[in-house]
């Protein structure tokens, strides 16, 4: 299997809540996919989960992915 990689614009920044601070990050162009961490490490490592999870989800439902990826490219 060839291993390909994409360059995804990552936005993570610190948030501060009533309770806690936390980093939030979330991913442009990929609606709903978001993530939260208490070090800025956790969010970006929570996050790139949270991406793997939608893209498989999106492809099981078949469902559109965003322009920038096909499903050429993840297949082998």
């Amino acid at each position: 299997m060839t291993q390909r990689s994409f360059v995804f614009r990552v936005l993570c920044y610190p948030r501060q809540t009533y309770d806690d601070a936390t980093f939030y990050g979330e991913i442009e162009g990929f609606q709903g996919v978001y993530a939260t961490g208490k070090i800025i490490e956790a969010c970006r490592k929570e996050l790139m989960e949270v991406l793997e999870e939608w893209i498989l989800l999106s492809i099981a439902r078949h469902l559109p992915l965003p322009k920038h990826i096909s499903f050429q490219a993840l297949l082998p």
